[in-house]
């Protein structure tokens, strides 16, 4: 949606100035969705980067 991370942020920062933030204590949907992708990714990335590894073991 915004392309420019800075401008992004400064829009945040204008928004959340005066704002009350609340906490309801509840666990956010997408906070927790975004934890699992990205332990996902991780988990992934190591699979693959573990995998040539291997070859190599197997190789010699």
């Amino acid at each position: 949606m915004i392309p420019n991370a800075r401008l992004c942020k400064a829009l945040i920062d204008r928004t959340t100035d005066r704002a009350h933030i609340i906490e309801t204590g509840a666990e956010s949907y997408r906070f927790r969705r975004t934890l699992e992708k990205r332990k996902g990714r991780t988990s992934t990335a190591n699979m693959t980067a573990a995998a040539p590894q291997a070859a190599e073991k197997k190789g010699s």
